[in-house]
C-alpha cells in the first residue's frame, strides 16, 4: 500500500464506522478463521470454545483444556478444495499490455496463480475478499512506456484485504449518475510495531475524484486523518473507486453466509465432545489401587510394581483395582464417531473410510454433485473478480482493452478422460473448418489428451 506520512490533522470520528452487514458476520467470521488456523487457535481462544465445567479452577480449566484434541476437519477441507480447484493453472484472457501485471500481480514476486489460491482459499474460510488496484507512490511523472514502469518498480498491484478488513462501504448516486455506484469504502490495515492502528478510507471527493485518506489512532483514541492522497493514473485522476469485493457467488458488496460454516460449527462441537471424553478418559482410564479392612497408622506408603508386595495384617484385609466400568465413555466415542461422519458429509470427503464395495461411476458422479456445483459457482466467482481487478488495473497503464479480461479457474474436479468418439468429433470438426486450432487445444487440454497448460496463448491461433 501506499506509505503513511505526515499530514495534517484531520477532524476524528470520520474513519471508526463500521457497516451493520459487517459487524453481523464478524463472529462468524472469527470462529471460521480460528478453526481454520487449527488446534493452537483454538486453544488460545479458550472459553469462547470450550465453557469451564462447574466448580472448574483456574489450572483444572488449562489441563482441562490442553487434553482436548481438535481434530481440524475444517482446514483440510479447505486444502483439499483448493487443491481440485487448481488441479489446473488458471487460464487468462487479457490485453498484452497487462502482461506485467498478471505476471506480478501483488508486486511481492508471487505469480498470478498464488494471488488467485488465496482468494480462493479466502471464499472457502469466510465467504468474502477485498481487492484494492493500488500504485507505488511518488509524485514523479510516470515512465514512458510500460517497460520502463517495469524496471522503475511503478506498476499498479493488486492488495488483499480479508473480510474482517472491510470495515464500512456505501452506494450513492451523483455526478448525473441513475445507477448507484461505490463512493465509499474503509479498510482496516492493522497496528505498526507502535501500536498505532493505521485505516484507510478511499472515497469519491465533491468533484467525483477518487481519493485516499489515511488514519491513525493508538490505544482508544479515536482514528484521526494523518495524510491525504489522490492517486493518478498515466498522469489523470480517477473517476471510480478501484476496490471490488468476491463473494462465493461473485464480486459484491453482499456479505454472503462464510460457504463451510456448517462444518465450522460441527468441527467445533467434536472438539467440545473430545474434550470431555479426554477429561473422562484421564480419571477413569487407569485402575486405582484399593485397600478395605487395614489401618495404615504409621505405615510407609504402599508402592506398586514388579518388585513390591503388600503384607496386610488384618484377617478381613482385602486389595484389588478399582476400574471403570459402563456406557458413559463409550457414548462420547459413538458421539465423535456420528460427528465426523456430519462434517465428511458437509465437505470433509477426504475423512470418510472409503468404501469396501466399487462405486458406479454415474453413482459417484451424482453423490458429489452437490458439492461440486457449489466449488464450482466459488471457483467462477474467484476468476470473475480476478478478471474485474485486472480492468481495473487497465487504466493505470493507460490501456483501453477492446475486450473485459477473462480469468477462468478449473471447474473440472473428477476428471474423465475424452472417449475415443469425442476426440475423432473433435477432430474432424477441426479438419473442416467449424473450430479453430486454439480452440482444439483448449478442448484436448480439458479432456485430459495434453497436459495442463498445453492452452495457454493459444487463444490468439488460428
Amino acid at each position: 500500500m501506499t506509505t503513511f506520512g505526515p499530514g495534517p490533522p484531520g477532524a476524528p470520528g470520520a474513519a471508526d464506522r463500521v457497516h451493520p452487514a459487517h459487524a453481523a458476520r464478524r463472529a462468524a467470521w472469527t470462529r471460521c478463521r480460528d478453526v481454520a488456523a487449527g488446534q493452537e487457535a483454538v486453544h488460545a481462544a479458550g472459553e469462547r470454545y470450550l465453557p469451564r465445567l462447574d466448580g472448574q479452577s483456574e489450572a483444572a480449566y488449562r489441563a482441562y483444556r490442553d487434553r482436548a484434541l481438535f481434530y481440524n476437519a475444517t482446514a483440510r477441507t479447505i486444502d483439499g478444495l483448493s487443491g481440485l480447484v487448481f488441479r489446473k493453472p488458471p487460464e487468462i484472457d487479457a490485453a498484452p499490455g497487462l502482461a506485467p501485471v498478471i505476471a506480478d500481480p501483488t508486486g511481492t514476486g508471487d505469480g498470478f496463480r498464488r494471488l488467485a489460491e488465496h482468494v480462493v482459499a479466502e471464499l472457502l474460510t469466510t465467504g468474502r475478499i477485498g481487492l484494492l488496484v493500488d500504485h507505488p507512490p511518488g509524485d514523479e511523472a510516470p515512465p514512458p512506456t510500460r517497460a520502463a514502469a517495469a524496471e522503475a518498480g511503478r506498476l499498479p498491484y493488486l492488495a488483499t484485504y480479508p473480510a474482517e478488513a472491510v470495515l464500512d462501504w456505501r452506494l450513492a448516486c451523483g455526478h448525473g449518475r441513475a445507477v448507484p455506484r461505490l463512493v465509499h469504502v474503509l479498510l482496516d490495515e492493522g497496528e505498526d510495531e507502535a501500536g498505532i492502528r493505521r485505516r484507510r478510507s478511499l472515497d469519491l471527493d465533491p468533484d467525483g475524484v477518487y481519493r485516499q485518506r489515511l488514519w491513525a489512532g493508538g490505544g482508544g483514541d479515536r482514528p484521526t486523518l494523518v495524510a491525504e492522497i489522490e492517486p493518478r493514473a498515466a498522469g489523470r485522476p480517477l473517476g471510480r473507486i478501484p476496490f471490488l469485493c468476491i463473494g462465493p457467488r461473485g464480486p459484491g458488496l453482499e456479505v454472503a453466509r462464510p460457504p463451510l460454516l456448517d462444518l465450522v460449527e460441527v468441527n467445533l462441537s467434536h472438539y467440545r465432545t473430545s474434550a470431555d471424553l479426554e477429561h473422562g478418559a484421564h480419571y477413569t482410564g487407569l485402575p486405582t489401587a484399593v485397600v478395605t479392612g487395614q489401618r495404615f497408622d504409621g505405615m510407609e506408603p504402599l508402592a506398586i510394581g514388579a518388585g513390591e508386595a503388600w503384607v496386610l495384617e488384618a484377617p478381613e484385609a482385602k486389595a484389588f483395582f478399582l476400574e471403570f466400568r459402563g456406557e458413559g465413555l463409550g457414548v462420547l466415542e459413538r458421539l465423535l464417531d456420528r460427528k465426523e461422519a456430519q462434517m465428511a458429509a458437509l465437505g470433509a470427503r477426504m475423512l470418510a473410510p472409503e468404501k469396501k464395495v466399487a462405486e458406479a461411476a454415474l453413482t459417484a458422479e451424482i453423490h458429489r454433485q452437490g458439492e461440486n456445483s457449489a466449488l464450482a459457482a466459488l471457483a467462477q466467482a474467484a476468476g470473475d473478480g480476478l478478471g474485474r481487478a485486472l480492468d481495473l488495473a487497465a487504466p493505470w497503464l493507460g490501456i483501453e482493452p477492446a475486450a473485459p479480461a477473462r480469468v477462468a479457474l478449473n471447474t473440472d474436479y473428477w476428471p474423465r478422460p475424452m472417449a475415443a468418439d469425442e476426440l475423432t468429433a473433435l477432430v474432424e470438426a477441426w479438419q473442416s473448418g467449424a473450430i479453430a486450432r486454439g480452440e482444439l487445444r483448449r478442448a484436448l487440454t480439458r479432456g485430459e489428451i495434453l497436459p495442463a497448460g498445453a492452452a495457454s496463448g493459444a487463444a490468439a491461433e488460428p
